[in-house]
């Protein structure tokens, strides 16, 4: 009996000395666990219609309790997801990459809140600021080949010049694009044919400064293309389809009154004849959203790899907002996510 004691007393020593090894050897950021697969109202995910390559989009439950980011692997046809708690900090902006291999996203913590940008895995490790500035960086988005990161950057404090920044995906050649003054833009899209894009809904409809923006990928020949002139209505995330010939749009009304949301409209410009028309409208519900850091960009846009779909997530109800998936000529409307009381949102889409 003694020596079986011994013994014991051995194998339990040098399992004690493995478990210190491995867990001095633990990756940064590698021990997030793994949230269950998506839970989508006892429903599936209808893999066969939205073809191929991931989904990536952020649930938040409707008490603010939990925020997870989720994959949806359309050509495993499985789904996956952790928690956000693992970047310690207030995170948002999230987007996959073109090849579906890496999220991008905003992160900001300390204090006063300093807001960089940030890239991971799909697995939400290997965390890394992609620069370090003093400034305010936010709302970056991808380059068509997944090569560069677009971002604007802002003095902290001094909300007056927001400059937009480019940098290779490894953090290196960092370079400024565009000055932009005094009016707040949203997240840019840069298309394969050398165009950048983005919508501010500040300065006023009559002031004519708000609107969709356009011009070169050198920052050169800026226009208001699609000024904002009507009252009660927003311009939220253009996106440039794969090939470069189409800007898609969301169109946003909201009542003037109370701000709740009244309906929104997935609109589309033909670059090369620069006409603009309505690819569909959907109702919209509900007036309390999960909108920190700031609001005026809570509804998204975003192509599928192949320019034939777009997916986008409409406000349902308080804190309520779901997936949507519809075809290029605004046939074939489906609703992706069905889960309720959740906020599903940041929907974009890699191969």
């Amino acid at each position: 009996m003694k020596t079986y004691r011994y013994y014991l007393k051995i194998i339990l020593a040098m399992l004690l000395l493995v478990n210190i090894g491995c867990q001095e050897n633990e990756e940064p950021n590698g021990g997030n666990p793994p949230v269950p697969p998506i839970d989508n109202g006892g429903g599936d995910f209808p893999f066969s219609y939205l073809g191929s390559g991931t989904i990536l989009f952020e649930r938040i439950t409707s008490d603010g309790n939990k925020s997870n980011l989720y994959m949806i692997d359309l050509d495993q046809k499985k789904t996956w997801g952790f928690s956000e708690e693992i970047f310690e900090g207030i995170v948002s902006d999230f987007k996959i990459s073109p090849d579906g291999q890496t999220i991008l996203l905003t992160l900001g913590n300390g204090f006063p809140i300093n807001y960089q940008v940030h890239t991971c895995d799909l697995q939400g490790k290997n965390i890394k600021k992609l620069v370090s500035l003093e400034d305010q960086t936010f709302y970056p988005s991808w380059s068509p080949d997944g090569g560069t990161v677009y971002f604007w950057n802002v003095e902290f404090g001094d909300y007056d010049n927001y400059v937009l920044h480019a940098v290779g995906k490894d953090g290196l050649s960092l370079r400024p694009i565009l000055d932009f003054n005094q009016l707040k833009p949203g997240t840019v899209t840069v298309s394969s044919k050398n165009k950048i894009s983005f919508a501010t809904n500040q300065g006023g409809i009559f002031g004519g400064t708000a609107g969709i923006y356009i011009c070169n990928s050198d920052g050169n020949e800026l226009v208001n293309t699609i000024p904002l002139i009507d009252e009660g209505v927003h311009f939220n995330s253009p996106v440039f389809s794969p090939d470069g010939n189409t800007l898609a749009y969301l169109k946003v009304w909201r009542s003037w009154m109370d701000g709740s949301y009244q309906k929104m409209e997935v609109r589309a410009l033909n670059m090369n004849t620069m006409e603009e028309g309505l690819i569909i409208s959907v109702p919209a519900g509900g007036i309390m959203e999960w909108n920190f850091p700031e609001i005026g960009n809570l509804v998204y846009l975003s192509w599928s790899p192949d320019g034939k779909k777009l997916i986008f997530n409409v406000p349902q109800a308080d804190y309520v907002s779901y997936l949507y998936v519809v075809d290029a000529d605004g046939s074939n409307l489906t609703k992706v996510t069905t889960e309720t009381a959740v906020s599903d949102r940041y929907g974009s889409w890699g191969r």
